[in-house]
């Protein structure tokens, strides 16, 4: 991930494992491509079709 922003204060991590919500909210997720291949982001523990979304990097 390029960067995390909470409440307006910018962080650049190395590596992030999990986004992690108290209560309902939304995040943004932006990432230089490095790999190319197809990827999957999935909550943890479902198995819905809502809760995933499939990126392919070419």
């Amino acid at each position: 991930m390029n960067e995390i922003v909470i409440k307006g204060i910018e962080t650049r991590p190395l590596d992030v494992a999990s986004l992690e919500f108290d209560e309902a909210g939304e995040a943004e997720i932006s990432f230089v491509a490095v790999v190319p291949g197809s990827y999957e982001l999935k909550v943890p523990g479902t198995s819905g079709d809502l809760q995933k979304v499939a990126v392919t990097i070419e």
